[in-house]
């Protein structure tokens, strides 16, 4: 039986303090009764839910997750997250996510690690002043106060800030050949086009925003822009070098339980995402002790 995903980050307002986008279960992190409600509904027979959130989110979350282990000290979490916009965690959790229960958790797991690996995730932004991550240089910061045709903030693979020449987009180091997806939030009518352009799109899908861009960005206008490498070979296939994990049983590939946290010497190298996954809550620990 597959992983129910549920997204948890700070939900724009019309969402409400829970519910579903794009399929997808979401609760706000500013809410913790409904973080509780939403895990309690998702579990499966054995408690287990993967929670997807965004990197600057984790913290946040993982407070949240501590009350949970208090309220549902039967829940198994497993927190992963995922790099670049909101645009970017929210196709990534309804990629992975498995509605109907019929995948092998371990291809879902699989899923995840290429997709967090290999997604290419940036925004145009009219403005860089109240842009945190990435950091804007200090000449950036100043062409924002004398106004112009605006940033590219490029948040995965590799984090940095472009400024754009002129109603057009700088160089984007982008594979070709993958699936373009845009969130849109009122931006002029140049800049969807213009990424087209520069990143040789012939088609793209419209998705809509979870958070509000304010929140994320500090700014009303902007577009949200994630490239899905097209060669992820069949979505739902069982990684090569899947195994049991001898503490807990899991069935993963990782070189590290991604639910008890036990490290195997003698499995084939494979994802290190141990920067990235928080403990699991209630999940089964060989040191007796739980996050």
């Amino acid at each position: 039986m597959g992983l129910q995903v549920l997204l948890v980050g700070r939900l724009r307002p019309e969402l409400g303090v829970a519910g579903t986008h794009e399929g997808v279960p979401v609760a706000d992190v500013r809410h913790p009764v409904a973080v509780q409600d939403a895990i309690a509904r998702l579990s499966g027979p054995d408690g287990s839910v993967l929670l997807v959130c965004g990197s600057d989110d984790v913290d946040e979350v993982r407070g949240q997750l501590n009350l949970v282990a208090v309220a549902l000290p039967q829940a198994n979490v497993l927190l992963e997250p995922v790099p670049g916009s909101p645009l970017a965690v929210a196709v990534v959790a309804a990629l992975v996510n498995d509605a109907d229960g019929t995948q092998d958790p371990a291809a879902q797991l699989g899923l995840l690690d290429r997709l967090r690996e290999r997604i290419w995730s940036a925004v145009w932004l009219p403005s860089v002043a109240r842009l945190d991550r990435p950091h804007p240089s200090l000449g950036q910061h100043v062409r924002s106060w004398l106004g112009g045709p605006g940033f590219v903030a490029v948040h995965s693979p590799q984090p940095r800030v472009l400024t754009c020449p002129g109603q057009g987009m700088p160089a984007l180091d982008v594979p070709p050949g993958g699936a373009l997806m845009v969130a849109d939030s009122g931006a002029p009518d140049w800049v969807v086009p213009a990424h087209d352009a520069a990143l040789g799109a012939t088609g793209r899908e419209q998705f809509a925003t979870w958070r509000d861009p304010r929140d994320a960005f500090g700014t009303a206008t902007c577009v949200e822009v994630l490239v899905v490498p097209a060669d992820l070979d069949d979505a739902h296939a069982v990684p090569a070098g899947t195994r049991e994990c001898p503490a807990c049983g899991s069935r993963h590939a990782r070189r590290v339980c991604p639910w008890c946290r036990m490290a195997d010497d003698h499995a084939a190298p494979g994802p290190e995402t141990v920067e990235t996954s928080a403990d699991p809550v209630g999940a089964h620990d060989p040191t007796g002790a739980h996050a």
